[in-house]
């Protein structure tokens, strides 16, 4: 519901995430993610970006979340945030390589 939510409007349905279980479903994590590609410097604070995307990097591994994380470390060039997103899509690339060797 909160995915839905995100996708109708994103602004107003961040604020329901602190009250979603971890770890957040792909789908969840993903609209997390488009929402805050959407517009992400009207209504986001940097800290908050950060915090979303480890959190998305933490409870997801897919390669759909680290390209949705670059893709918004790109809109955020220049920012506090830029290096944090990047560091989470590289921590789901780590943990991807890491589980395919273990396999």
């Amino acid at each position: 519901m909160v995915a839905q939510a995100l996708r109708e409007d994103g602004q107003r349905a961040l604020s329901l995430l602190s009250g979603c279980p971890r770890p957040w479903p792909s789908a969840l994590s993903e609209a997390v993610l488009e929402a805050l590609a959407e517009d992400p410097k009207s209504y986001v604070p940097t800290a908050t970006i950060e915090l979303v995307g480890y959190r998305a990097a933490a409870d997801d591994s897919s390669p759909r979340i680290a390209e949705l994380l670059r893709q918004l470390a790109d809109r955020f060039a220049d920012s506090r945030a830029e290096p944090a997103l990047r560091r989470a899509a590289h921590l789901i690339d780590l943990r991807r390589q890491m589980l395919g060797g273990l396999r």
